[in-house]
This record gives C-alpha cells, sequence and structure tokens, in this order.
C-alpha cells in the first residue's frame, strides 16, 4: 500500500439562500494499493474513456457500511464506488469508475 487516496460521503446541506447543494466529507484517508483496469465505451458521437480501478485498504467499518454512497479522489480524480469486497476481516477492496 504505497498510495493515499481520500474517502469522502456526499451529504445535502443548505447553501444561502435555502437550496439544497451537495457537498463533500472527508471520511477517511487511508493509505491503497492501486490496480488498473481500464477501458473505453463507444457512444452515439464519440468514445468515452472510463477509467476503472481498484484500491484494497485496511478495513474501515464506515466505509465497509454505507461506501457505495461514498467517492474517492486520487490525483484529482474523483472516482464513483461500484462495489466493495471484503477480504477476510483486515480489507476491502473497492472497485471505483471515473468517465472521462
Amino acid at each position: 500500500m504505497d498510495k493515499i487516496i481520500e474517502v469522502y460521503k456526499v451529504e445535502l446541506v443548505k447553501d444561502e439562500l435555502g437550496q439544497p447543494k451537495e457537498t463533500d466529507v472527508l471520511v477517511a484517508e487511508p493509505w491503497a494499493k492501486q490496480d488498473d483496469i481500464s477501458g473505453t465505451i463507444a457512444v452515439e458521437g464519440g468514445v468515452v474513456s472510463v477509467v476503472n480501478r481498484t484500491y484494497t485498504i485496511r478495513r474501515n467499518p464506515v466505509i465497509a457500511k454505507d461506501g457505495l454512497q461514498m467517492i474517492v479522489i486520487h490525483n484529482g480524480i474523483r472516482f464513483l464506488i461500484d462495489a466493495i469486497k471484503e477480504i477476510g476481516r483486515t480489507h476491502l477492496i473497492l472497485i471505483v469508475k471515473a468517465n472521462e
């Protein structure tokens, strides 16, 4: 595990006009091992690059429970958590996706 990632929970808050607004709340900054599984998708009008990655982190009970509603930010790229796989009691694999 050689990279630090940031895991955020997206929460709705009200702005100064009372309108709902999404804000990111930091949950954890774990050390992670990154594995890339990139690909592309052909859509009408062009090709969209989809970055698929997995991050292996030490188990965090909050991420294990609510991680599918969270995002990962690494090197300025925002990833949605698609799935979480538990490895025994000690580690989690976060399967993430970002569209570029």
